[in-house]
């Protein structure tokens, strides 16, 4: 055991305002792991939430663990330190449920490293009763959890609020009843969001593809995604305050979920449905008790701007002097009265996603916006004293051609120069950061049919962009490395033999193109091909609400629009 690691996690304690510190005595114990550093989980408000959750059970004790850092690391294999929770720096490995929050794809290689560092055997297949129940949610793996089927012993797939009451109660049921990990595993099988890989095989074609998934003993053909259907029912804000994240102590509140826009590149809108609000009124009682603890508040949600009463929301904030920062919006929603909010709040920048330079590649992707309202809204933006915008865009979209390269870089130098033109002569110039992206084909979506496109053009494109923007005073250009967004797309759209990658690439230390090169998996059948219609994915046996056939439509839809 390292001191000098237990004392760093002593010290991120004593910085938080807010950590549960219970007692483990006859107590079912949970270790929650964000599969990540310290910084990012405690910045991610669903991983806050989950923490919270947990341990308003009475007889459960619930504590963080985190990826540590390289210099941690180093540390740990130094001393041969098991990888422990931040609360009490017990042993991961002594916990009951060791829960994995999995927000991003790229985070599987991480689940595979805590475990290792945590002394616990990797595949589900190899623990035994007595060993800690290894279970994981999230929006990655509830879209997918396939290429980490081989590691967790229960998916819980959807919102948590919806699922954890009947997830105790059968574990409760299980500990007590159950004389093998095959028993102890069935007790789960009834919730309908409780997905078990081991209940479920799976049959390829000589293809490749997948042909049938085959239900063993008490599988299931179809596993539910669960979802708040009233947010006012559930309460989803900061629970640790501390300065080691990236929004440094501000009390996060949720104010909105999931998206009606459906957008076909989109997994949060296509996946978790329409979207829900929370009433005015108890954002407005969030937002006192958080003014109780510190005087930073964030407003958090994918489509916040759309809120039926978010005018009057930001009224309310603006009478009762409460200068919230609030996430990104949609162009319509740049307007009065939350330009006057932002603006009185300090708030000197906005963050804003046209996705595609061009009005057919927007249109073809689900955001039918025009130019002139994107120019519209940014110049108004600037006159109204929000100075810098952030903007995102995709390259690689279906269909994407070069003259819709060069529109984005068109339409960045027509927002420049509206910035120029309304800054001119003042102290201060307007700054544009622009956000490239690979397009990644994710689940659940109308764009799930389509491939990748390959990373040498991708390069070509960014190489493209930089050039043009390069020297531009006032522009700044940030962008993904495609070679790694190639890796994220093998496992956004994996099977279970993706779970071979992911061990050797574990045992590479993380070189992912040599376990490309040294297994007989061929990642590219995952990435640059077109599938079949009729093509039987991965994640087919999940149901988020939404048929297959809509999707198929709409797909169609827009081959139509490309071809013509």
């Amino acid at each position: 055991m390292s001191w000098k690691l237990i004392e760093k996690a002593r010290n991120l304690l004593e910085e938080e305002n807010g950590a549960i510190k219970k007692d483990f005595g006859g107590k079912i114990s949970v270790a929650l792991i964000y599969p990540n550093t310290y910084y990012l989980g405690m910045s991610n408000l669903g991983f806050q939430s989950l923490y919270y959750l947990f341990n308003n059970f009475p007889d459960i004790v619930c504590e963080r663990g985190f990826l540590p850092s390289e210099e941690d690391l180093k540390e740990y294999q130094r001393t041969n330190t098991s990888l422990f929770s931040l609360e009490s720096q017990k042993p991961i490995n002594s916990f009951d449920i060791v829960a994995f929050s999995i927000s991003f794809e790229n985070d599987y290689l991480n689940l595979l490293r805590i475990l290792k560092l945590s002394k616990i055997k990797i595949r589900t297949k190899e623990r035994r009763l007595s060993d800690p129940l290894i279970i994981a949610g999230g929006i990655a793996s509830t879209a997918n959890p396939e290429p980490v089927a081989e590691f967790v012993d229960i998916f819980i797939l959807g919102e948590a609020e919806e699922i954890l009451e009947d997830f105790i109660l059968n574990y409760k049921k299980a500990r007590s009843e159950a004389e093998n990990k095959t028993e102890f595993l069935e007790f789960f099988n009834p919730i309908k969001e409780a997905y078990i890989p081991r209940f479920i095989e799976v049959d390829y074609n000589d293809s490749g593809t997948i042909k049938r998934f085959r239900n063993i003993g008490v599988g299931k053909e179809k596993v539910s995604v669960g979802k708040v259907k009233d947010l006012n029912k559930t309460e989803t804000f900061t629970h640790v305050l501390t300065p080691a994240t990236e929004f440094s102590n501000i009390y996060l509140i949720e104010v909105s979920r999931g998206c009606s826009r459906h957008c076909n590149f989109c997994l949060i809108g296509n996946l978790m449905g329409k979207g829900r609000f929370r009433d005015v009124n108890k954002v407005l009682l969030q937002i006192d008790k958080g003014l109780e603890r510190t005087n930073k508040i964030g407003l958090l949600g994918s489509s916040i701007s759309e809120h039926p009463e978010f005018d009057s929301l930001c009224r309310s904030l603006s009478d009762k002097e409460i200068l919230p920062s609030i996430s990104s919006i949609r162009f319509e929603g740049v307007r009065d009265p939350l330009l006057e909010l932002l603006v009185k709040s300090g708030q000197n920048s906005l963050t804003l996603a046209p996705e595609a330079g061009s009005e057919a590649m927007r249109k073809l992707i689900g955001k039918p916006i025009s130019e002139e309202v994107i120019l519209e809204k940014t110049q108004y933006a600037i006159v109204k004293g929000i100075l810098n915008l952030k903007l995102y865009f995709l390259i690689g979209l279906p269909g994407e051609k070069w003259d819709d390269i060069k529109a984005i870089d068109d339409l960045i130098k027509k927002i420049r120069h509206r910035i120029v033109k309304e800054t001119k002569g003042k102290t201060r110039l307007g700054k544009i950061i622009v956000s490239i992206n690979s397009f990644i084909p994710k689940p659940f979506t109308p764009f799930q049919w389509y491939p990748m496109e390959e990373v040498s053009s991708l390069n070509k494109k960014l190489i493209f962009l930089k050039k043009s923007l390069k020297g531009m005073s006032n522009i700044s250009v940030i962008t993904d490395v495609p070679k790694w967004s190639y890796v994220q797309a093998v496992l956004a759209r994996g099977d279970r033999r993706v779970s071979d990658i992911l061990i050797k690439t574990l045992e590479l230390d993380g070189d992912w193109y040599r376990s490309f090169r040294e297994l007989n998996i061929n990642p590219d059948f995952y990435n640059y091909r077109d599938r079949e219609e009729e093509e039987l994915f991965p994640w087919d046996f999940i149901d988020n609400g939404f048929s297959k056939d809509s999707l198929l439509l709409k797909y169609r839809i827009t081959k139509k629009e490309i071809s013509a």
